[in-house]
């Protein structure tokens, strides 16, 4: 009888090493084995586990996987009850250095696969965990009917498959160039005007079934009215914020679009040759981007003081909210109608509070519930030692 091959995963080194990738990679980590090409760790141990058993049945992987998983990341409760669930032959130990020892084997057995109603293999952990994650949906608003939408958190960016605004082709007008791109079954187009190179109308067609959908016509409902330089370089990152709202990235760090889900890179690549389509029907060669967006007219012409008056009011409610005084901050002014300088003391001044991460939460405040353009900045606080300021080296 063969030995089988036993590969040792470290589950906390292979999840830094994704971690650190991300900016560069979606799909391998460093690990040579073929089940490293499928598989994305997950926030929840639990979850990133299923996920990477899984990706060992889909890659047909023939050995007995061996997890090293350090207590810190999971307790014995938590993998003794994924245990029972895999149906794999699996042994829970303890190891010495305060870690669990996971042993799964039996990906390689043809009946562990079913087919479904697609007529490909989906494995039973799949279905399962599917099962799973299904109960345990997070909500988030429908934009278009205003009511809440399940959203499975292993399908973070995922919008509701609903009756589409901007499927279908657009016809050709007189004055107005159309850019059309093409990639597998999806067709993009971006119909713009020459003289402003502004997207004056977009549409997309392809399978209505398809995931990617709704993110594309997220995406054309946003860059209409915007220059073509704009949604070259910007589209896809301003469309990966507003899906995912304020709920926290699904990453550690800064969520660039491509390094956090796959469609991005589809979306990335229409919008692409899609400009340089236009670039080459239009002569237009421009690649500096200089454009703002501009604060609405509902704002602007509001005078200083209701300006500050409202951000006042807005910021108050928020940092009690927050278990600080409604007077730790004020509003000292309001420049170029988008320019927010504020001012902290009492509790929301010492040195322990966390200023940084406070300022992004009442800025991205502001910007829902005020307007989309304000820019939320900090008082310079001057030396608050009295013998640097009088020794004459006082520091900004």
């Amino acid at each position: 009888m063969t030995e089988q091959r036993t590969l040792n995963i470290d589950l906390e080194e292979v999840t830094q090493i994704y971690e650190q990738g991300l900016l560069d990679r979606l799909r391998g980590f460093g690990a040579e084995e073929s089940i490293f090409e499928t598989w994305v760790p997950d926030a929840s141990t639990e979850k990133s586990i299923f996920n990477l058993i899984d990706a060992a049945v889909e890659a047909n992987f023939d050995g007995v996987l061996v997890l090293h998983i350090p207590e810190k990341m999971a307790s014995e409760v938590t993998l003794r009850r994924l245990a029972k669930v895999l149906e794999f032959p699996s042994n829970l130990t303890a190891e010495d250095d305060k870690s669990w020892r996971l042993q799964v084997s039996g990906f390689d057995k043809t009946d562990i696969l079913e087919p479904n109603t697609a007529g490909s293999k989906k494995s039973k952990l799949k279905q399962s965990t599917e099962k799973k994650v299904h109960s345990s949906t997070i909500e988030r608003p429908d934009r278009a009917n205003g009511g809440p939408t399940n959203v499975s958190p292993r399908g973070f960016y995922d919008l509701p498959l609903s009756s589409f605004r901007n499927y279908g082709l657009l016809e050709e007008e007189v004055g107005l160039i159309n850019s059309t791109s093409v990639l597998g079954e999806w067709r993009f187009t971006l119909q713009l005007e020459p003289e402003t190179h502004l997207v004056k109308k977009a549409a997309f067609s392809g399978p209505k079934e398809d995931s990617t959908a709704p993110l594309l016509d997220e995406l054309c409902e946003q860059i209409v009215g915007r220059p073509i330089v704009d949604v070259s370089d910007h589209s896809v990152s301003r469309l990966e914020f507003a899906v995912r709202q304020n709920r926290p990235p699904p990453v550690p760090g800064i969520s660039l679009p491509l390094a956090v889900d796959e469609r991005f890179h589809v979306l990335q690549a229409l919008i692409r040759e899609s400009v340089e389509t236009y670039r080459k029907k239009s002569g237009y060669q421009v690649i500096d981007n200089s454009f703002f967006d501009q604060p609405a007219k509902s704002w602007v012409t509001l005078s200083a003081s209701e300006q500050a008056s409202k951000i006042a009011d807005t910021l108050k409610n928020e940092v009690k909210r927050l278990g600080f005084s409604g007077n730790d901050i004020e509003v000292v002014d309001v420049e170029f109608d988008v320019r927010v300088l504020v001012r902290f003391s009492g509790k929301m001044a010492a040195l322990e509070t966390d200023k940084q991460a406070l300022m992004m939460k009442l800025e991205r405040l502001l910007i829902n519930k005020v307007d989309s353009r304000l820019e939320l900045f900090l008082e310079l606080v001057k030396d608050q030692s009295v013998l640097r300021r009088l020794g004459g080296k006082e520091e900004a």
